[in-house]
């Protein structure tokens, strides 16, 4: 996994499954720029110690981050946040918590995060294949 150290990450999603994503990135050793949300309250505030900006800030700051994951527990609201990420085109990343079990042949599309407690077994395919 060396090849992917130093990227800068955002989160998209300050609440509680973004707070699990936080923790498996700075595990793995990499670096987070700040955190996404939509809503207004937490635009400007600190979560995680990251700062939280919306939308428009990230726009202007594309060229501060790499890879993001979104981290929102919603089904809907994750699919439709996915959907605006990759119309902007930035790219996702896959977040794997370093105490995760992966099966040998599993495939992990992209945008996906595994976290402690989550085990993949057999032989299921995962997430976006592109």
């Amino acid at each position: 996994m060396s090849e992917f150290l130093n990227r800068r990450w955002f989160v998209f999603g300050a609440s509680g499954h973004g707070k699990v994503v936080v923790d498996a990135i700075e595990r793995c050793g990499e670096a987070i720029s700040f955190v996404v949300d939509d809503d207004p309250e937490k635009n400007g505030q600190l979560f995680c110690g990251y700062p939280v900006i919306n939308r428009e800030q990230l726009l202007l700051r594309r060229g501060e981050v790499d890879p993001c994951v979104v981290a929102v527990g919603d089904n809907l609201m994750r699919t439709q946040i996915a959907a605006w990420i990759d119309d902007h085109l930035f790219p996702f990343g896959i977040v794997i918590h370093p105490n995760t079990s992966i099966g040998r042949d599993v495939t992990i599309g992209r945008e996906q995060s595994f976290l402690r407690a989550q085990l993949s077994i057999a032989t299921p395919v995962l997430g976006i294949i592109a």
